[in-house]
């Protein structure tokens, strides 16, 4: 556990988060399957609300779990954030069938769970965006200390945006800016069409 006590208590709330309402949700989401599995027994519009409810009850879950990895982001193992980063690229090699690289410079001292944190959910942030938007074959996740500046970059191979395209995204990329200067880093994207996307994000 962290030594600073802000983390320390962001950490608190993230676990009283699941202790309770996670589990409250994921019961009454099981609750209203079990409904649905008598469907015969409901009426048309009976079955439909149900159907509502457990969508509901889906978009909430996902609504919290975003909330607890933002309290909580990384738990940090022996390898930190170089380990977090090695296997979303192996996870998202596996869900999606693009290659995925991660190279981690060996300079590279992030003492700060918080920060850690932060960056490592801009570059899953990125990664996402670049399957969801992009459709690439390759997606190359870089982090790097040069001199007194730690830098993130995360580039795709894909179809590329133009800057209309890109501030219509809405969500992801005002949750990326919002994470950089959380950790007093300046976030920088850039894409062409047809030549892929780069995200960049720099600490001082």
């Amino acid at each position: 556990m962290s030594n600073n006590p802000s983390e320390n208590h962001r950490q608190q709330i993230g676990n009283l988060l699941h202790d309770t309402v996670s589990q409250q949700l994921t019961a009454m989401r099981m609750l209203l399957e079990k409904l649905k599995c008598r469907s015969e027994k409901l009426a048309a519009k009976d079955l439909e609300t149900v159907e509502q409810l457990e969508g509901l009850a889906v978009t909430a879950m996902d609504q919290l779990s975003r909330i607890m990895e933002g309290l909580n982001p990384v738990p940090m193992d022996d390898q930190g954030l170089p380990g977090a980063l090695e296997q979303m690229g192996a996870q998202t090699i596996r869900a999606y069938d693009v290659s995925c690289s991660v190279d981690v410079a060996d300079n590279v001292e992030i003492q700060d769970d918080f920060t850690a944190g932060q960056l490592f959910l801009i570059a899953r942030e990125a990664v996402h965006n670049a399957i969801k938007h992009a459709q690439p074959k390759a997606i190359e996740v870089c982090l790097s200390q040069q001199a007194s500046r730690i830098v993130l970059t995360v580039r795709d191979d894909g179809c590329g945006t133009s800057a209309d395209t890109k501030s219509s995204k809405g969500a992801g990329l005002h949750i990326m800016q919002h994470r950089a200067l959380a950790i007093g880093g300046l976030l920088d994207i850039r894409s062409t069409p047809g030549q892929g996307t780069e995200v960049r994000c720099e600490l001082t």
